[in-house]
Order: structure tokens, then sequence, then C-alpha cells
């Protein structure tokens, strides 16, 4: 019983950690994918909607609607400074978003917000600054990517040499 359980507790540590390696390589290349949607501007529509209520915090601010909607990168700062506080629930604004992908917990990015005359957000700056976070959260991922191969690879050279070991004795 112990021999068998030796020998099955190997093969599924390597299973495990190439499983593992997948779903970051998977997630690495999902994220290339969101640039290039992101990237391309006929995939954004400009949907008129009413504000229930928005929440800021430093990384990203929320604005709800009858789904929810974020600000994300540069796009936080843009608003705040134009103000987007003095919108109030009730308002009817018009937001600019990418409804091919969801984004940090489902939310929705926004690219561009009016309110009759006033611009919160500039469409096109907006998709810049969206396609320079999603290469910024590119470049994180690869991070994540290759630390993830490499304690992968230590973690399955590990499970090699202790089934080396186990096999000498």
């Amino acid at each position: 019983m112990k021999n068998t359980l030796k020998k099955l507790l190997i093969p599924i540590g390597i299973l495990m950690a190439i499983s593992f390696l997948f779903t970051f390589i998977l997630l690495f290349l999902q994220t290339g994918n969101q640039s290039d949607y992101y990237s391309d501007k006929t995939n954004y529509e400009k949907i008129n909607v009413e504000v229930e209520g928005i929440r800021f915090n430093e990384n990203r601010t929320i604005i709800y609607f009858n789904q929810t909607y974020c600000f994300v990168g540069d796009n936080v700062s843009v608003v705040l400074n134009n103000n987007i506080e003095e919108l109030i629930n009730g308002d009817v604004v018009s937001i600019y978003v990418a409804l091919g992908y969801f984004k940090d917990g489902y939310d929705f990015p926004i690219v561009g917000l009016e309110k009759n005359d006033t611009i919160y957000l500039n469409f096109d700056l907006g998709v810049e600054n969206q396609i320079k976070h999603e290469e910024q959260t590119y470049k994180s991922y690869s991070k994540m990517l290759l630390t993830s191969i490499v304690f992968l690879g230590i973690m399955s050279l590990s499970f090699v040499i202790t089934w080396i070991l186990s096999k000498k004795k």
C-alpha cells in the first residue's frame, strides 16, 4: 500500500505542476487577446444609462448603472480631474464601453463618459489609456508567468529527484 502511494504521488505531483503551468499560460494568452480587443475602436458602443451610484478608491472608480462599469488605469485620474463627483444618482449619461470582455471582477471598463455637453472622459483618450492599462497588465502577467515557470520547474525537479531516490531504495 505504501509503495503504491509513493508510485502515485510522483505522477500526480508532476501532473498538478503541469496543469498549474498551463493555467498560467492560458491566462497570459487571454490577456494578450484583451489588449488586441480593446485596441479596436469598432468594439466599443455608446450607451445611455442612469447613474445609480459612484464609488471611488485609489486603483479604480466604479460607477453603477443597471450594470457595473469601472474606470481603470489613467482613466481614473482623468475623470476625477474632470469632476465626476458632480454626477448624482438619477443623472443620465452616455458611456463608451466594449462589452465583449469582462474586466476586474465582472465590471466593464468605461473609456468615454459624457453628460450633455460635459465630457468627463474623451473617448480617444480613454481608449488610449485602456490600451496602456492592458499592456501594463500583460507585463505583470508575464512576470507572474516567468515566476510560475521557475517555481514549477523546481517543484517538478524535486518530484523527479524524489522519484529517483525512491527507486534506489
